[in-house]
C-alpha cells in the first residue's frame, strides 16, 4: 500500500502560538521598519506568510520588495523577540500533538511532513518550546511567498502524490491553499470556527488531537476519497 503524506501547519496547529507570532511579527515590522501591518486578520494580503506580507508592506511603503539584507535584518529581530518571549512564557503544544506525531512517524502507513506561513528558525523556536522534536527540513517563508508554493515543496519532500496528502491547520488560508492544491484538509480549530472551515472544504475539523485513533481514521477517510476522484477522473 502507498504511504500517505500528511503534513502540518505550526502555528495553531502542532502549537498554541498564534496570538505570540501575531503581536510579536506586528511589533518587529513596526520597530524595524517602520510598518503598520493593520489591526485586523492577516488575510487580506496577497501570501498571508512572513515572508509575503513583508513584501507588500515593502510595496506599498518603498514601492519595491525587500533585499535579502533587509529580509536577514527582519527575520534576526524577530527571531530574538520570539526568543525571548518564549523564555518568559513558554509555548503549549496543540493537546495529543505529541503523541500524534509520534504515531505517525512510526507507522508504515504515513510520511510527515511541516509546512508555515512563518519563517523557519521562528518556527522551530515555537515547535522546541513546545516539546516538538523537529530535526528535518520545514518548508517555510524562507522557500517562498505563497503557501501554495510551501505546501507544495513539503508534497516533493515527502515523495507524495497530491491524491494521498493530507493538509492540517487551522486558519481559511490552509483551507484555500488545500483547495488550490487539490488535496485534502482537515482543520484543527475551536466550535467557534469549525464551521468556517467546513465551508471553505475540510474534511473534518478537530478541536485538538488527543483522540488519536479518530484522528487517524480522518486521515484515511480524507486520502480514500481522493484518491477515488482521481482515479475517477483518469
Amino acid at each position: 500500500m502507498e504511504r500517505a503524506l500528511v503534513i502540518f501547519d505550526v502555528d495553531g496547529t502542532l502549537a498554541d502560538s498564534v496570538e505570540l507570532d501575531d503581536r510579536i511579527y506586528r511589533a518587529t515590522l513596526a520597530a524595524v521598519y517602520g510598518l503598520d501591518a493593520g489591526g485586523g486578520a492577516f488575510g487580506a494580503f496577497r501570501n498571508v506568510t512572513d515572508s509575503g506580507i513583508l513584501e507588500d508592506l515593502f510595496l506599498e511603503r518603498f514601492g519595491r520588495g525587500p533585499s535579502p539584507a533587509e529580509v536577514h535584518a527582519f527575520v534576526r529581530r524577530f527571531e530574538a523577540a520570539i526568543a525571548r518571549e518564549l523564555s518568559a512564557a513558554g509555548c503549549r503544544p496543540m493537546p495529543g500533538a505529541r503523541r500524534l506525531l509520534d504515531a505517525l512517524r512510526q507507522s508504515s502507513r504515513w510520511r510527515v511532513e511541516l509546512a508555515t506561513g512563518g519563517f523557519s528558525t521562528t518556527a522551530r523556536l515555537k515547535l522546541a518550546a513546545a516539546g516538538i522534536a523537529w530535526e528535518r527540513a520545514i518548508a517555510s517563508a524562507d522557500d517562498a511567498l505563497s503557501r501554495e508554493e510551501i505546501v507544495g515543496l513539503a508534497i516533493e519532500r515527502g515523495g507524495g502524490s497530491r491524491a494521498s496528502t493530507v493538509l492540517v491547520g487551522d486558519a481559511a488560508w490552509d483551507a484555500r491553499t488545500a483547495r488550490r492544491l487539490g488535496i485534502a484538509f482537515v482543520g484543527v480549530a475551536p466550535l467557534r470556527r469549525a464551521a468556517r472551515l467546513r465551508a471553505l472544504g475540510a474534511e473534518a475539523v478537530l478541536p485538538d488531537f488527543r483522540d488519536r485513533r479518530r484522528v487517524l481514521e480522518i486521515f484515511e477517510a480524507a486520502t480514500h476519497r481522493l484518491g477515488v476522484v482521481a482515479t475517477a477522473a483518469r
